[in-house]
């Protein structure tokens, strides 16, 4: 969706959360929070129609769900804080009750993937129908309403525009 700077971007930082995570040159460990967000309402995605849209379709393909910024910043924060706090956090190279079996593991434990990994459906599959009924949606839904998944942080705020 985001092109191939993103992508590479994105790889350096995996890349770089694993260096970082199993040693570095000084011989010692860091304590990496590396955990992957959830298919957010940011900017960057919304600012494509056609994206915008299909982000709002693919939520008829349950368990997927898009995220409001807000929502997604919290949970990511919280998740965070939980890494670089907690002792038995794979986050952790000293955890006594975790092992990262495979350096891509790193970043599967408190992944907030949005459904996508449990969805039954390749996201490949849905597009085109995640767009169709995300049109469908728009046209006959007032957008004004919530956007964080149901059982979330809570009511979107009243002074936020869509």
């Amino acid at each position: 969706l985001q092109g191939p700077n993103y992508a590479l971007t994105k790889t350096a930082q995996q890349w770089r959360a694993m260096v970082s995570y199993f040693s570095i040159p000084d011989g010692n460990k860091h304590i990496v929070s590396a955990n992957h967000g959830p298919p957010t309402r940011s900017e960057s995605m919304v600012g494509h129609k056609t994206i915008a849209i299909a982000l709002e379709g693919m939520q008829n393909f349950e368990p997927n769900v898009a995220f409001d910024v807000s929502c997604s910043k919290t949970l990511l924060t919280a998740l965070m804080l939980y890494d670089i706090n907690f002792d038995e956090s794979t986050s952790n190279p000293m955890s006594p009750e975790k092992t990262v079996q495979h350096p891509m593991c790193l970043f599967n434990e408190n992944s907030a993937h949005g459904g996508s990994w449990r969805c039954p459906y390749l996201q490949d599959s849905i597009g085109t129908a995640s767009f169709i009924t995300g049109k469908v949606k728009k046209t006959c839904e007032s957008r004004a309403g919530n956007k964080c998944p149901e059982g979330s942080l809570g009511p979107r705020p009243d002074n936020v525009q869509t």
